[in-house]
């Protein structure tokens, strides 16, 4: 569990005293000579770094901001609410062959959450077998939930298409003459995936917030992972994840937009969702590729209904002190669980990322536009450093090595202290993993950019490819990695410069004197 922020501080000082003491012990044991290298090669190092820790820092100010400042003051008003409530709300929840165990915790949860809540509910459940139908109808009656209609439907045709399954079946209920009336427009609707554990509150504390605000078209909440069966540095990697983006979407929230709306729980004005137009965008949303030709989104539908609302120019809210569980389930290697999840992730959000920008600031507003944008440079610049570290070490002096790992000490000391005041406790094991995450995740971050048409998700039983095999010396393929060969072998060219390690051949005179 998440622990207050001031507790989670303070028990994490030992593991982040811990590393900054291994620097200082570091620098105490270079030698005097090592102070003496060129320091003039380590300016591009300096001037990158320094543009990405102040943006970093503009971050986590507005992160503050909005915290202490601007949310408590929604939270106020969202008290003062006579009635908090919509008169009909609609849940999606999407679950396709889920661990029973996970079910039976998950609608559970759900059950006793909208116990005595004043409002009709509908919750349709996407499955995959009629079994597992069977089984959440129990869980859901021995829960006390019989005050909700439940319905559902069995998909397996992919995580899309039983969306728009769901979602068709919900906007019948929702546009039916005999119960529609006028104050439909203010029904919402629930997003929530098969392993998302709700806590006490998740839903009271959220739906009052459309009444508040009547161009607010989507919330979403924080977040942490309960990693069963796994190993614990694929927990902590979750966790570390999951503090930083509470961080981030706590900036982001102060211009009235957020980067996501998670398919995990996200909470939507039911007009919005419900039109066939949102629904076809989100069951058939596709990209038109110069290279790869047209095809289909198998994944990423949060950045799909994310992209919607953005386009339309809703208002979006983060709402940081409700918080939900993604039930994670994982046995693989940490690698084999990582590096996949990495490329899925980055997969979706690229494939939106260009779209997104050509909305422009004038739809997105300025900070926004600008966050969207540095998810595209920041896969380059974050590998500045190790990468001319490295050819500081060839070519000139295994000092350089020293002093950057001093370097990646300290400042990824300071970013776990920001992510520990985010209520993760840090752990010794949290600094590797964070500059794993980020080292590893930009190059697969690189990859992706060059391969959008890879799509690919597995979880237990279930297993859904992009596309049919290709050859391998298939020419789309053949030239998206010769084109990211280039773009490589030109931005370590540029870098080598940087640091002096190679030198432009003077100019030719032509005899000119």
């Amino acid at each position: 569990m998440a622990s207050p922020p001031i507790r989670s501080l303070l028990l994490s000082l030992p593991a982040i005293l811990f590393w900054l003491v291994m620097g200082m012990l570091l620098a105490l044991a270079m030698p005097q000579q090592a102070w003496a290298i060129k320091a003039s090669t380590a300016v591009v190092i300096g001037v990158i770094g320094a543009w990405r820790y102040s943006w970093w820092l503009v971050n986590i100010l507005r992160g503050l901001v909005f915290r202490w400042r601007r949310f408590p003051a929604l939270r106020r008003q969202y008290h003062a609410l006579a009635h908090p409530y919509p008169r009909r709300l609609f849940i999606m929840v999407l679950s396709y062959k889920e661990n029973p165990q996970i079910s039976a915790r998950v609608f559970t949860a759900l059950a006793r959450e909208l116990t005595g809540l004043p409002m009709q509910t509908t919750i349709v459940v996407s499955v995959g077998e009629e079994i597992e139908a069977r089984f959440i109808r129990g869980v859901f009656a021995r829960a006390g939930g019989n005050a909700a209609k439940l319905m559902f439907m069995q998909q397996n045709q992919g995580k899309r298409v039983a969306m728009g399954h769901a979602l068709r079946c919900i906007a019948r209920d929702y546009n039916h003459p005999l119960t529609w009336t006028p104050a439909a427009k203010d029904d919402l609707v629930i997003f929530m995936d098969g392993d998302s554990l709700i806590t006490p509150g998740a839903i009271r504390r959220t739906l009052g917030f459309f009444k508040l605000d009547s161009r607010l078209g989507g919330l979403t909440t924080h977040e942490d992972a309960i990693v069963e069966n796994g190993s614990l540095l694929a927990s902590e990697w979750y966790k570390i994840r999951f503090a930083r983006r509470h961080a981030m979407m706590k900036s982001h929230a102060l211009s009235g937009k957020v980067l996501t709306l998670t398919g995990r729980f996200s909470i939507f004005r039911a007009p919005t969702v419900l039109s066939e137009h949102f629904i076809r965008g989100v069951e058939a949303d596709h990209l038109n590729h110069w290279l790869f030709g047209r095809f289909r989104f198998l994944m990423g539908d949060d950045k799909s209904t994310w992209y919607h609302l953005l386009k339309e120019r809703w208002n979006m809210l983060y709402v940081p002190d409700v918080l939900v569980y993604s039930l994670e389930s994982r046995t693989d290697s940490f690698f084999r669980l990582t590096i996949p999840l990495t490329f899925r992730w980055n997969g979706n959000m690229l494939r939106n990322n260009a779209r997104a920008l050509a909305l422009g600031p004038g739809c997105t507003g300025f900070f926004i536009w600008f966050a969207i944008l540095d998810q595209r440079l920041s896969m380059w610049t974050t590998l500045v450093g190790p990468v001319n570290a490295t050819l500081l070490v060839i070519t000139h002096s295994w000092y350089y090595a020293v002093f950057y790992l001093i370097w990646v000490i300290v400042t990824r000391s300071l970013q776990l202290l920001v992510v520990a005041m985010n209520g993760k406790q840090i752990s010794v094991i949290d600094l590797p993993l964070q500059v794993y995450d980020q080292w590893v995740g930009s190059l697969v971050k690189i990859y992706a950019s060059y391969h959008l048409n890879q799509q690919s998700w597995s979880k237990a039983k279930a297993k859904t490819a992009s596309q049919p095999a290709r050859s391998l010396f298939d020419p789309a393929r053949l030239l998206s990695r010769a084109i990211m060969a280039l773009h490589v072998a030109i931005v370590m060219l540029l870098l080598a410069l940087s640091v002096g390690v190679i030198h432009l051949p003077p100019l030719l005179t032509f005899g000119i004197s």
